[in-house]
């Protein structure tokens, strides 16, 4: 009896003990569009001589001489592997390089980086045809060679259209592109949405210099169980690579009833499942596999993000009296 009683106690810790994992492993995939996330667009312009960035830039074969008001630009699939290894390349100063690394809270390594040259960037030509119409060439193959690849036409303006209702998950392009994953160069492709710029869009005049909207119209979507309940896992980056910048949703399978007017958490900000707060431990560069950790004292030390109980401040008033924070609670 006794040996029965044991073992029956020893399965129940167990079962509870699965149910909170204190680590969680998800798979996503890549999905076409924005998702659960706002639409968001960058400019692209043309690079002023006197540009930091201008030696860095690769030289691109077939660009078309057909075009007026032809504008060439290139996207990076991974800004910070770009700046990485045209830093030890020599193509951009240790000062500009230095610059960065402080503006994006930035410290790289050689496990995340590699110095070798990876083909992040995505080459585009844009100008007006003959009749008018605003057309552009993507390196969709990732050779830099314009020569090869198809015409890309602007979608049309519509009367009364706002810009930002243009988008649609039709329109994205598919280009390929490298990324390093710690180990080795890998080989990819991804979604590019490109459109007219703010200016181009509120005006017809050809004399104005060509700007285009761009952006990698990509979620990544993965599902998980924890506690007994099923959960979706969203993340989205401005890259198509995973590195300093992105943002994560996680809800309910079955109050799927996500804003996407929301961004979500940053990367270092918590987030809650069911009664617990975790944090992402480790994303891979290609967005598809994420380790969630738990934070289990964070309801009692606090943090800085709604919902957390504010952080302790200890400090003197003008008059030199101690104040504590924690003291003013509930007041």
């Amino acid at each position: 009896m006794k040996i029965f009683i044991l073992a029956s106690l020893f399965i129940l810790v167990n079962i509870a003990f699965a149910q909170t994992p204190d680590t969680i492993t998800v798979e996503t995939q890549r999905i076409k569009g924005f998702g659960p996330f706002p639409h968001s667009f960058g400019i692209l312009q043309s690079m002023p001589s006197e540009s930091p960035w201008i030696k860095a830039t690769p030289k691109i074969k077939g660009v078309p001489d057909s075009l007026s008001g032809l504008v060439l630009f290139v996207e990076q699939a991974d800004f910070m592997q770009y700046t990485y290894q045209n830093y030890f390349a020599g193509n951009i100063s240790e000062e500009h390089y230095n610059s960065c690394k402080k503006d994006w809270n930035w410290n790289p390594d050689s496990v995340e980086y590699t110095k070798d040259l990876v083909k992040v960037n995505i080459a585009i030509a844009a100008g007006y045809d003959r009749n008018g119409n605003l057309v552009i060439l993507a390196d969709r193959n990732n050779n830099y060679d314009l020569s090869d690849d198809e015409y890309y036409k602007v979608p049309a303006k519509i009367p009364g259209q706002d810009f930002w209702g243009r988008y649609n998950d039709l329109l994205p392009i598919i280009v390929k592109y490298e990324y390093y994953n710690g180990k080795e160069i890998k080989k990819d492709s991804t979604w590019l949405y490109l459109d007219y710029g703010f200016i181009n869009y509120k005006t017809d005049k050809k004399d104005n210099p060509i700007q285009l909207s761009d952006v990698f119209a990509e979620h990544h979507l993965g599902e998980f169980n924890f506690d007994g309940k099923n959960y979706f896992i969203a993340l989205r980056s401005d890259r198509a690579v995973f590195h300093n910048f992105y943002f994560v949703k996680v809800w309910e399978k079955d109050k799927d009833d996500q804003s996407n007017m929301e961004q979500g958490q940053q990367k270092g900000e918590l987030l809650k499942i069911g009664n617990y707060y975790f944090k992402i431990a480790k994303l891979s560069a290609d967005g598809k596999h994420v380790t969630l950790v738990k934070e289990s004292s964070v309801e009692q030390k606090g943090g800085n993000q709604v919902g957390l109980k504010a952080l302790n401040i200890s400090s003197k008033s003008i008059s030199g009296k101690n104040i504590d924070l924690k003291n003013y609670h509930g007041k």
